[in-house]
């Protein structure tokens, strides 16, 4: 992370301001798109209901997760992105630049295949979705850690940009496999529709706890955000599938483990929040210096 004087106050360039234009746009564009699909069109309702897979989210996890996600994204397009301190106008040109427009954009271009019943097309976009989040979550993660961010500010960058991308980073995941279902399966009947499901959801279970626990990805940063957002997911799966018993008891116990983690660095930080959410893994790295924390 460079070094610039967080608490300087300067004008927006040129590219920032064209970001910041195209950033309200699409954001705007992908709000009604979605909007408009989930809730208005009958279409996407019936094809959710004859595709319904293991990996189709539940009303319950989308009710609760997508308006928390909408409403930051809305404070970082309508709030963070027109700060003038440094800091925070960086982290928007640098860690994220145009990966919001990308995702928002990509986004439009899932629900138009899906619309289209053309599951191939709908996995593309959801993979390059997944691709755009994950790498503008790696970016804050990894430039910005929030446990080393300049406390006045870090409150503004880690609520308006680091929690949306996190929970939609891990939220791509599942949306994925969802999408890889609806294209080469066809029938819950088939032994390939079980066994695919047990190796998915092993997957999550160990992306969740690679972030959870180690920071494998991240340079030993952890983000027990993310690895909360993938037990959520894993338990919504769990719950839907309690009928095949041996999927649901997999995806219970991943969840459960990552849960347990996140608790335990919370015990062990001494019931430090914001360390259990994020901090340097000391199974594999060991600080230097005492580092500022995120919130006082």
């Amino acid at each position: 992370m460079s070094q610039p004087l967080y608490y300087d106050a300067c004008e927006a360039s040129t590219s920032l301001k064209t970001l910041r234009i195209v950033n309200i746009l699409s954001f705007i564009a992908s709000f009604v798109g979605s909007t408009y699909v989930y809730i208005l069109d009958p279409r996407a309702r019936e094809i959710f209901h004859e595709y319904n897979n293991i990996f189709s989210p539940s009303l319950v996890l989308l009710a609760i997760l997508w308006p928390i996600i909408y409403l930051l994204r809305f404070g970082f397009v309508f709030y963070i992105q027109f700060s003038k301190v440094s800091i925070i106008q960086e982290v928007v040109t640098e860690s994220i630049g145009w990966l919001f427009t990308l995702a928002n954009f990509f986004m439009l271009g899932w629900l138009w295949f899906l619309l289209k019943l053309n599951f191939v097309g709908s996995s593309f976009f959801a993979t390059l979705t997944l691709l755009v989040v994950n790498l503008a979550h790696y970016r804050l993660t990894v430039d910005y850690p929030p446990n080393e961010l300049p406390s006045l500010q870090a409150k503004k960058i880690y609520f308006f940009a680091y929690v949306p991308f996190a929970l939609y980073a891990a939220f791509s995941w599942l949306d994925l496999f969802h999408n890889i279902y609806m294209a080469i399966l066809k029938s819950n009947h088939e032994e390939a529709y079980v066994l695919l499901g047990i190796l998915c959801v092993l997957i999550l279970g160990i992306i969740g706890l690679a972030w959870t626990v180690t920071g494998l990805f991240s340079n030993c940063q952890r983000d027990g955000l993310f690895g909360l957002t993938m037990a959520a997911c894993l338990i919504d799966v769990a719950v839907r599938e309690y009928i095949m018993l041996y999927l649901s008891i997999q995806a219970s116990l991943l969840a459960g483990l990552i849960i347990s983690s996140f608790l335990f660095f919370y015990v062990t930080s001494g019931y430090k929040l914001k360390c259990a959410f994020s901090s340097k893994c000391p199974l594999i790295y060991a600080p230097r210096e005492q580092r500022r924390p995120l919130i006082q």
